[in-house]
This record gives structure tokens, sequence and C-alpha cells, in this order.
């Protein structure tokens, strides 16, 4: 297929994603992967035949996206009318999954207050931040974005779609930006480091101590957010290298394999995401590392806690939880 015609379907694709999407989210939500990837090749392909459109529409990309400044700035192009009628979303899920809610709610006191909502595990794709767009955010009253890795937003099809979604790039300037704004930030504090996991029953949780410190900076509280089946969805393949590329580099080599061989999840692998307590932040200008770590080990204790409390209920009683 020639590149103009690839990005005149791509472009019909993704116009009337809204009617499509809510059908069948799972699906969906793998199509921007695989067009981007298809994407990619078709424009390697056309510059390396020395076609003068895929070297103009190469030339093009890698301009709009070395200047951009939209993975950086609020609002952002935030835009959940894409992805079509969120209530239909959810049912698409629970549909494909067996099971797709948001429990714990009521946890929630002060919904008005600032919040970093913090959630684990990540999972290989993330997928349980579909949870954002299916209700979890009408259940706070101020606005809401969500950080990402810095790559997302340099790969094609991945990076519009993490914007529409309402997400920002996950630098320290970007965060503090948003918290003076006003907004609740929400994050995978485990990033990388949770997308590979040890086997079928531990689950490796790995907390961070930066977004803590800018909690306490800014006086924000912290909602520990745990999804119960978001490691059930993939088999992983690692490929070799992939610990030095993840060292080194911060590049998460993996593939995922799900139904079909492919990224797909696989089906009735029921989807609970978990609200726990709220942890009430103080605000302190200069926190000391004794002040962090004071919080980390609240922090680390909140999301045990979600955890041992729910993994009965929800299938997981055979599951340990490793929190580093």
């Amino acid at each position: 297929m020639h590149l103009l015609h690839l990005l005149g379907a791509l472009a019909l694709l993704f116009s009337t994603a809204r009617h499509w999407f809510p059908l069948a989210p799972a699906y969906g939500f793998v199509i921007q992967f695989y067009t981007g990837l298809v994407l990619i090749a078709s424009i390697v392909h056309h510059v390396v035949s020395l076609d003068a459109v895929g070297i103009a529409v190469a030339i093009l990309i890698i301009a709009y996206y070395s200047t951009s400044r939209a993975s950086k700035s609020y609002p952002g192009s935030y835009d959940p009318a894409f992805f079509g009628d969120a209530d239909r979303i959810r049912r698409g899920c629970a549909d494909y999954f067996g099971a797709f809610e948001i429990r714990g709610a009521e946890n929630i006191k002060h919904p008005e207050r600032q919040h970093f909502v913090a959630l684990h595990p990540h999972g290989p794709t993330a997928f349980s931040r579909i949870h954002f767009l299916c209700g979890f955010r009408d259940l706070l009253r101020r606005p809401s974005r969500m950080i990402g890795a810095n790559v997302l937003f340099y790969l094609p099809i991945v990076r519009e779609i993490t914007l529409w979604f309402g997400a920002l790039d996950a630098d320290k300037e970007t965060v503090e930006m948003l918290l003076r704004e006003g907004c609740n930030v929400e994050l995978y504090p485990g990033a990388l480091d949770e997308m590979i996991q040890p086997g079928k029953e531990t689950i490796n949780v790995k907390t961070r101590r930066g977004f803590l410190r800018l909690a306490l900076r800014h006086g924000v509280d912290i909602l520990p957010c745990f999804c119960f089946g978001e490691t059930n969805m993939h088999d992983l393949l690692t490929p070799p290298g992939a610990g030095w590329l993840k060292r080194m580099l911060r590049i998460g080599l993996i593939l995922p394999i799900g139904r079909f061989y492919s990224f797909l999840p696989y089906k009735s692998k029921p989807q609970h995401l978990v609200i726990g307590e709220p942890i009430s932040v103080d605000l302190v200008e200069d926190p000391s590392e004794e002040q962090v770590g004071a919080l980390h080990e609240r922090y680390k204790a909140a999301i045990a806690k979600v955890f041992e409390e729910n993994k009965r209920q929800l299938g997981h009683e055979r599951y340990s939880l490793n929190v580093v």
C-alpha cells in the first residue's frame, strides 16, 4: 500500500473511533500499537526506496515531534470524545474480561481535594488506564491528567492516542506544572519495573520516592489503587538484552503475548480496580529525607493493605505481594 493510501485509511479509521471503539475496546486498545508499527514500517520502506513522498512525510513527522509542546502543556490534547461513550466502553470491557469494575469509591472522602492517583501494577500494556475513561475521573471533582513515559510521545499513532487520552510527559517540570494548575495527577509509580513479573503467584510492586517528595512540597493527598487482573492479561516474551536496555536506556523491550499470539489481552480475565484509603499529606515546602521516607513507608503499607484486604474476594487468594 502506498504511504498516502495508508495515511488516508488511518485517518478514516481513527475519525470513526468513537463509533467502533466502545464495541470492542480490547481490540481498539491494541490497534494503536499495530497501526503505529505499520506506519513506521511504511515510512522506512518509502525512505529506503528514495520515494519523495515517504521522505517528505518522515521529515514532517520528525520536525513536528521535535518541536511540539503538546505533551508538556496543559490542558494538552485531551479528547475523551475520541473514544466514544464511557459506559459502552465499560460494558464492552466487561463482556470481554468477564468483569471490569471500580471498587472502593466510598474511600474517597474529599473528592474536591487534589490527589496523586497512584496505580499498581503497571503491567506490560497498562490496560488498566481504561478505567480512567470509564468512571474513575468522575469520582474526583478536579480535572485529571495521566503522566506517561517520554518514549510514548515519539511513536506515531501511539503518541496521538496517548495525548487524546489525557496523558502528558512524566518529566518533573510537567508534573509540577500540573500540580500548580490544580490537577489530579494519575501515574504508575512502578513503570518499567512492574512490566515484568516474577511468576504467576507473586506480584512485584515498585514504589518510588520522587512523586512522594512532590506530594509533600505541594501538599497533595495520595490515592493508592491496585488493579487485580492486570498481570493476567498477557504472557511475556523477554528477548536477550532486555535487562541491559532497561537499566541503561530505560526502555522496556518485552513482547506481551495474548490471544492469537498477539498483543490482544486474553479473554475472561476479570479486571477490578480497587481504590484504597487516601493518604493525607501536609504541605512541607522543603521536605527532609526523613519526612519523605516516612511518607514512603505509609504509602507502601497502604498499597499492601489494599491488596491483602481484597485478594480473596477477587480471586487472588494464592497470590503474594512483594512491595519494594
